[in-house]
């Protein structure tokens, strides 16, 4: 079939291993590594080059992740299921020495990471360090008026507790004793098994809106145009991608200063908090509610960081150059 102009095959692992073997495929990139692909790919890494792109959980020993496993029980399965991860990524690290294979990682964090996890150098000529892109046109920059700051926005999955969907609502609670709260409006959206239970605190509440569903890209950037605040705390990013679409609108992120983030939020261009900390959030809420000035060079600088650090020039065209080598 075709997508956008692009020829797209689908199939079993029979079907990739038949291209491969047509001999006509020279350079394969792969998304999300597991077993299955690998255990096609090995057996034509003579005639191939491969790139492989690395973005987190498919990596990451299961204590890099130790907050969503509260019983034994759950450790010692997440335990399991690490072992047989990281061994075939400790196969895939060696073939890398053998034959032209490359990585590609979202971030330099990421990148000492994985060569703590797996005691190994990942050398310029094996890996390149290269942002997820973020479609500048798309989520366009239009500067905010001033009355934005009291628009805050929050549009996270809700599948897992790292996305800490939880600290926002615990930051709701904590504005909801504060005099000006109903000034404010919260706009909340998102999807997943934990959506029920974590938003139930705030539904009382007039100006709190609460909206369970995935949205389109484009339905997200409208959204992003029309509030000037996205209330985004994390657990474990190794970049951020959908704070660094919110920055390119010039909304300006509330974020946490943990893992990835500060390689790409600042104090210019957001407001970064400790980890685990919804008071400090919203102490950053009203911050920005008395101090407009402060919160339009922040959205300004926002757009102008994704547009200098994360936009296609300094993703999508790195990542061509690699592939076309």
């Amino acid at each position: 079939r075709e997508y956008e102009g692009i020829p797209v095959m689908e199939g079993e692992n029979w079907a990739l291993n038949s291209l491969l073997e047509s001999g006509k495929i020279k350079t394969v990139c792969v998304h999300f590594m597991n077993d299955e692909i690998w255990n096609i790919i090995k057996n034509h890494l003579n005639h191939i080059r491969l790139l492989v792109w690395i973005h987190g959980a498919e990596i990451q020993p299961w204590y890099r992740r130790s907050f969503l496993y509260h019983t034994e029980e759950e450790k010692q399965k997440a335990s399991r299921v690490s072992i047989a991860r990281m061994n075939l990524w400790n196969q895939i690290f060696i073939e890398s020495k053998r034959h032209q294979i490359q990585f590609i990682i979202v971030s330099n964090y990421f990148k000492k990471m994985i060569e703590e996890d797996y005691k190994i150098a990942l050398t310029n000529q094996l890996c390149s360090v290269i942002p997820n892109y973020i479609d500048t046109t798309l989520f366009s920059y239009i500067a905010k008026p001033g009355i934005q700051r009291l628009k805050l926005i929050s549009i996270r999955p809700y599948a897992s507790s790292v996305y800490a969907n939880d600290l926002t609502v615990k930051a709701i609670l904590e504005l909801s004793r504060w005099e000006r709260f109903y000034e404010l409006s919260f706009t909340i959206i998102g999807a997943g098994k934990l959506f029920q239970q974590t938003i139930e605190p705030i539904k009382e509440f007039k100006n709190v809106s609460i909206r369970e569903a995935f949205l389109r890209q484009s339905e997200i950037a409208d959204l992003y145009h029309n509030h000037g605040i996205i209330l985004i705390p994390t657990r474990a990013d190794t970049q951020g991608v959908s704070r660094d679409e919110a920055m390119s609108c010039g909304v300006v992120p509330i974020t946490c200063k943990i893992a990835a983030i500060p390689e790409f939020v600042d104090e210019e261009c957001g407001l970064l908090v400790p980890p685990e900390d919804a008071h400090t959030m919203a102490e950053c809420v009203k911050e920005m509610y008395y101090n407009e000035d402060r919160f339009l060079t922040l959205s300004k600088n926002a757009a102008n960081r994704v547009r200098t650090q994360t936009a296609k020039e300094y993703t999508v065209k790195k990542e061509l150059e690699l592939i076309l080598q």
